[in-house]
């Protein structure tokens, strides 16, 4: 969705410049190399099947979660009602996703 897309472009940015809080750093960064390693070990196998690259879309969601959280924390000093409002949504389903595993 255009939505994820996003919120994976944010996480990307937000992880180059390292500006997000350390526990959001290093699960972003763990989504996205899940993401490259099984993309790529992927690419790989001789029978190539759409349905083989499904397990990564949830961790993509997870990654675009990560930056639409912690993208309005990192843009200004002073906290934005409107920026934490904003945030509510993909932080709830962070913090589900994180309960379960």
């Amino acid at each position: 969705s255009p939505l994820a897309l996003i919120g994976i472009v944010l996480v990307l940015w937000t992880c180059v410049k390292r500006q997000m809080p350390d526990s959001y750093l290093t699960f972003g960064i763990y989504l996205l190399v899940y993401t490259a390693l099984f993309t790529l070990v992927m690419s790989f196998v001789t029978t190539k099947f759409d349905r083989y690259l499904l397990p990564i879309f949830p961790a993509l969601d997870l990654a675009a979660a990560v930056g639409l959280t912690t993208f309005p924390m990192t843009q200004s000093p002073i906290p934005n009602p409107k920026s934490q409002i904003w945030s509510l949504v993909p932080s709830l389903s962070l913090r589900s996703a994180q309960g379960f595993g």
